[in-house]
């Protein structure tokens, strides 16, 4: 492969921009993503080594020479994505995307050891504390579905725990209780083991329906047992080796955390806790119209107040909901 690397004006690291043959099993950028096992990790990590390259007037990170990086040039790509307004949590992402690119080049002994290691010292950002209690926007429930579609068993299943979740305002401990027999798929409804065993019914999208339906036919199929099966690491789901469903083992409340935080890094989303997906739920109805009373019930809560506590519209709804108000 023959590729001309632009040089950047007036740049102190001028040895980066110079002409270059190499052929893609030399370029360590081109072989750390072939490591990742699904598309769309290769193509969040390849978008964000491009953003690294282009900070050098260089188009494509396969032309771009990542054995002359060290640690103060590394410095200089987190400072300028400080400088450019992006979050910790991407910036962090960015900086694992370029060692672990640095370690392909250190593997193929294009680097010395004492620069790998220096490089590896450069530490991450201190990411921004997760809000509490917020709730999640369109585009950001958009991102988190994008982040699932790697074409890959797992991904279908985190896309449809998500949406069924945000779609009938579960806590995690309800979501991954649920079994096939307590779902009516004509009514599209479920009936949810709530808090002190007590049972409510919810009901959820034609698109949550959608992904349940496809989650269904590609990987769990209907007989009885956990809705949400666990995986393994090669993407298959733990059911080959049981007799019956009903022995697979389902999810466990700590692993929705781990979905939810890793697809959220993959899909550029600011932290958010499991809970957030029932806020949300919650916020929504209220502000498109439904009554607070309606929406303690769907949500199993005792007492309305504590439904109150979830209602986080914010003040332009109240600014709106005064300014129209008719006296008479």
């Amino acid at each position: 492969m023959s590729s001309v690397i632009s040089r950047e004006q007036n740049h102190q690291h001028q040895p980066l921009m110079v002409q270059v043959e190499r052929k893609l099993n030399d370029v360590a950028s081109f072989q750390y993503l072939l490591s990742l096992e699904s598309k769309q990790s290769r193509e969040t990590m390849s978008s964000h080594l491009n953003n690294v390259a282009r900070l050098f007037g260089v188009a494509d990170h396969a032309m771009f020479r990542w054995e002359l990086l060290d640690s103060d040039i590394v410095y200089y790509i987190r400072g300028r994505f400080q400088t450019l307004g992006l979050s910790p949590a991407t910036i962090n992402t960015i900086l694992c995307a370029v060692r672990q690119t640095v370690k392909h080049a250190f593997m193929k002994k294009q680097i010395s050891h004492e620069n790998y290691d220096r490089i590896k010292l450069v530490k991450n950002l201190k990411a921004s504390k997760v809000v509490a209690n917020r709730v999640l926007s369109s585009e950001e429930i958009r991102n988190f579905l994008s982040a699932c579609d790697d074409n890959s068993f797992a991904g279908l299943r985190d896309a449809t725990l998500f949406l069924t979740m945000i779609a009938c305002g579960l806590r995690r401990a309800e979501a991954v209780a649920i079994n096939i027999e307590q779902i009516d798929f004509n009514q599209r409804e479920i009936i949810i083991t709530g808090k002190g065993s007590k049972e409510r019914r919810v009901w959820y999208s034609e698109l949550t329906a959608d992904y349940l339906r496809e989650y269904l036919q590609e990987l769990r199929g209907n007989e009885a047992g956990a809705l949400f099966v666990r995986m393994n690491k090669y993407d298959d789901p733990v059911l080959s080796s049981k007799k019956s469903l009903q022995s697979v083992p389902g999810m466990t409340p700590p692993a929705v955390n781990y979905i939810l935080k890793n697809r959220g890094l993959l899909g550029n989303i600011d932290g958010f806790k499991p809970h957030d997906l029932r806020r949300t739920f919650a916020t929504k109805q209220l502000s498109s119209g439904t009554d607070i009373k309606t929406v303690s019930k769907l949500l199993g809560h005792a007492s309305i107040a504590t439904t109150q506590i979830y209602d986080l519209r914010d003040d332009d709804v109240a600014k709106k909901a005064a300014r129209e108000h008719q006296i008479f």
